[in-house]
């Protein structure tokens, strides 16, 4: 059975920040995780851009207006030509995701601890 009171990896960082409270600690993660996402995506998009300068201008500008998309085809693209996984790209975006995922369950966990002191 699952407890109602919010609790797991969050608490065990209270340690090291002089035990603020865990709404204040949750937040302040969330947002450094924001803020690590957007730098990431900038330098993903500079490393994705940099990757289609070699096919040229439209490659280029697809890559600006498509970002997502144009990540996973310079990833597979430059992989089946070579038969190496071009290793920066894939690592910034695998990064990237693992961070977001982090972000989720922060958020997640920020909103679990509000909802539950506006209750208490």
């Amino acid at each position: 059975m699952r407890s109602n009171r919010p609790g797991g990896a969050v608490r065990a960082l209270n340690l090291f920040v002089g035990g603020c409270d865990q709404l204040r600690m949750t937040k302040f993660l969330w947002s450094m995780t924001e803020a690590l996402l957007i730098l990431l995506a900038g330098c993903i998009w500079v490393a994705g851009t940099a990757v289609a300068s070699a096919s040229g201008f439209v490659a280029m500008v697809a890559t600006t207006l498509l970002p997502g998309i144009s990540q996973a085809y310079w990833i597979w693209s430059i992989s089946a030509a070579t038969g190496k996984v071009p290793e920066p790209l894939t690592m910034l975006c695998a990064t990237w995701l693992g961070l977001f995922v982090v972000w989720i369950y922060v958020r997640d966990h920020a909103l679990q601890i509000a909802r539950h002191q506006a209750g208490a």
